[in-house]
């Protein structure tokens, strides 16, 4: 049967042990316009972001996961928030004398309980051997321009969903979520 996957790799892994690691970070970035003094005033970007590295399964009964989160804060009215983030989804058949299986997994990206966009990543495979552990793995990925409205903090959640699946385990492992603060329009 087919496969279907936005992020043009797919692999065989090996089983490996993954540390923990998440990491947040806030920076500021001054942008200059080049036009010396009578150019218009330099623009503050801020960049906020978050990785992980720990593996987390995903329950086959379609609940939702949060893997990611990060707090965003705008200064001004209408400040433009681009976020971008990866999931490396790994998928995992170790179910003996099965020769199929298929999953189905959606990663939203939201603004509180609001979703922005979101990403599937789905296939229906024909095990090689019977026996034979396979693990797959697929990178998705979203870019998105927010503009919240009026200055305040705000979070932002990359949540994974399975909403079908077939002797199989999902996972996500390595994973970041990045946001940059751009003036208004």
């Amino acid at each position: 049967m087919g496969k279907k996957h936005n992020d043009h790799h797919d692999k065989h892994r090996s089983k490996e042990s993954c540390c923990n690691q998440n990491v947040n970070q806030k920076v500021e970035v001054k942008v200059e316009s080049g036009q010396g003094n009578s150019g218009p005033p330099a623009q503050v970007l801020t960049l906020f972001s978050t990785q992980e590295n720990n593996r987390v399964i995903i329950p086959s009964n379609g609940l939702t996961v949060p893997v990611l989160t990060l707090e965003v804060i705008t200064t001004e009215q209408n400040q433009r928030v681009k976020l971008d983030a990866m999931i490396e989804t790994i998928i995992q058949v170790v179910s003996p004398n099965v020769s199929t299986y298929s999953f189905d997994l959606r990663m939203d990206l939201r603004r509180s309980a609001t979703i922005l966009t979101d990403e599937r990543v789905q296939g229906i495979y024909i095990r090689p051997a019977p026996n034979q552990q396979i693990e797959y793995s697929w990178h998705p990925n979203f870019t998105w321009v927010d503009v919240p409205g009026p200055p305040g903090t705000y979070s932002y959640f990359v949540d994974v969903t399975q909403i079908a699946g077939l002797n199989e385990t999902s996972i996500v492992e390595s994973r970041a979520l990045t946001a940059i603060v751009f003036p208004p329009v």
